[in-house]
C-alpha cells in the first residue's frame, strides 16, 4: 500500500555504499533493499564508491548506479555526491558504514538534502585495531549533527545509539526482511554415533569468534564437524589453531558462497558464536531453513533467538560455553526438532521481507518529507 498521497510525487533518494572486500549483512540489505522497495513511493538511486560485486549486481538488476572512485581519502567524492544528488532532485541522502557516512554527511551539507544513516553493526566491533576505531568514534560523534534519523536493525543497535547520546525520536528500528524460502525441518537424527556437521556463515572477522567456536571442536565428540562460509582477515589464524589442535579432518574453512540454499543444505545445526551482531541474518536465514540453532548472547542474537524454544543461546563466549551449549543441542532430538519447527514459523511471522520493504519504504518517505 503506497504511503504518498495521490497526486504527490515519489520521493527521490540516493544511497551512497562505500563497499567492502568481503561482503556481508550490509551488502545483502542493499540487494534486498533494491529488489523490494516500494517504487510507486520512491525512486532510489544508488551511488558506488568503487565498482564492486554488489555494485555490478544491481546495476545488471535495472537498478540505476552512479560509480564513482574507490579511494578513501578524496574531498571531490563528497562534491560529486552532491552534485548527483541535486541532478536526482534528491530529497534524501542515505548512508551506512563509516566511510559512506562521513561522504554522505558532507555531501548533506553541501547540498542541503538531508541525511539517514543505516547502522548495521557497533563501530567498536568492527574495528580491532584500537587506534583506527577511537579515530572513526571520534569521526562519528564530530559528523552526527549532520544526520537528521537513524534506522537500526535491531533493539540492541538501538539502545547503543541512545546510550551514545543519539535523541531516541531520531532512532527507529526496522528488523530486517529475509527472503530465503522456508525449507521443511531435517529429520535425520543427531547425536553421537553419525556424522553431525555443523555449519556457520559470516566474516571471518575477529567479531565472530570463530577461534572459539575452533576451539569447542576439540571438546566435542570425534563424529561432529563443522564447516564455516565466509573469507576475511582472521583466515590465517584460524588455519593455524586448526593445525595446531590437530582439527584438519574435522573443520572446514569452507570460503565464500553464492548459494545459501546449498550452504544451509550441507549443516545438521547452524552455530553462531559472535562476540557482538547487529542482527544476525545468518541465523533468521537458518531459521527459514528450519535448523536446530546455537548462539552466544552477543549483541542482538538473544533478540531473534528465544532460549529454549526456538533454539539454544549459550551461557557465553569460551569454548567451554558454546561446546555446552552444542552438546545441549545434540543430547536432545526430539527438542531440536520441535525449536527448528518453532524458528521457522517465528522467522516467518518476525521477519518476512514484504513486511521489511514496507516499513522501510514508509521511513525513507517520511525522513524525505
Amino acid at each position: 500500500m503506497s504511503v504518498v498521497p495521490a497526486g504527490h510525487a515519489r520521493k527521490s533518494v540516493v544511497l551512497v555504499y562505500s563497499g567492502s572486500r568481503n561482503p556481508g549483512g550490509a551488502e545483502a540489505y542493499l540487494e534486498a533493499l533494491f529488489r523490494s522497495y516500494h517504487r510507486e513511493d520512491l525512486k532510489l538511486v544508488l551511488i558506488s564508491l568503487g565498482n564492486w560485486d554488489v555494485t555490478g549486481v544491481l546495476a545488471s538488476s535495472g537498478a540505476k548506479v552512479f560509480v564513482l572512485s574507490s579511494r578513501r581519502v578524496r574531498p571531490r567524492t563528497a562534491l560529486e555526491i552532491a552534485g548527483i544528488a541535486k541532478a536526482e532532485r534528491a530529497d534524501l541522502i542515505v548512508s551506512q558504514g563509516v566511510v559512506g557516512n562521513f561522504y554522505g554527511r558532507v555531501a548533506s551539507a553541501v547540498s542541503r538534502v538531508p541525511n539517514l544513516v543505516i547502522v548495521h553493526s557497533l563501530l567498536s566491533s568492527d574495528y580491532a585495531n584500537p587506534w583506527i576505531r577511537k579515530a572513526y568514534e571520534l569521526l562519528e560523534k564530530t559528523m552526527r549533527r549532520f544526520t537528521r534519523h537513524y534506522v537500526v536493525v535491531s533493539g540492541f543497535l538501538k539502545s547503543a545509539l541512545i546510550e551514545a547520546g543519539v535523541p531516541a525520536d531520531r532512532v527507529t528500528l526496522v528488523y530486517n526482511g529475509v527472503g530465503l524460502k522456508a525449507m521443511p525441518a531435517k529429520t535425520a537424527p543427531l547425536g553421537t554415533g553419525t556424522r553431525i556437521v555443523l555449519g556457520s556463515m559470516g566474516r571471518l572477522h575477529e567479531v565472530k569468534n570463530y577461534y572459539g567456536l575452533i576451539s569447542a571442536m576439540s571438546l566435542l565428540d570425534s563424529s561432529v564437524c563443522l564447516v564455516i562460509w565466509g573469507e576475511g582477515e582472521e583466515r590465517g589464524r584460524l588455519e593455524e589453531i586448526i593445525s595446531i589442535r590437530g582439527l584438519e579432518d574435522r573443520v572446514t574453512l569452507a570460503g565464500w558462497s553464492g548459494s545459501l540454499e546449498h550452504v544451509l543444505s550441507t549443516a545438521d545445526v547452524y552455530v553462531q558464536t559472535s562476540f557482538s551482531e547487529g542482527f544476525g541474518m545468518a541465523v533468521v536465514e537458518a531459521m527459514l531453513a528450519a535448523k536446530p540453532i546455537v548462539v552466544t548472547p552477543g549483541g542482538s542474537l538473544p533478540e531473534i533467538i528465544d532460549d529454549g524454544r526456538t533454539g539454544i543461546v549459550s551461557d557465553g563466549f569460551s569454548a567451554e560455553e558454546i561446546a555446552a551449549a552444542i552438546m545441549r543441542m545434540l543430547e536432545r532430538e526430539e527438542a531440536a526438532r520441535e525449536m527448528a519447527e518453532a524458528a521457522c514459523e517465528e522467522a516467518q511471522n518476525r521477519f518476512s521481507v514484504e513486511t521489511w520493504a514496507s516499513r522501510i519504504s514508509a521511513v525513507l518517505v517520511r525522513q524525505a518529507q
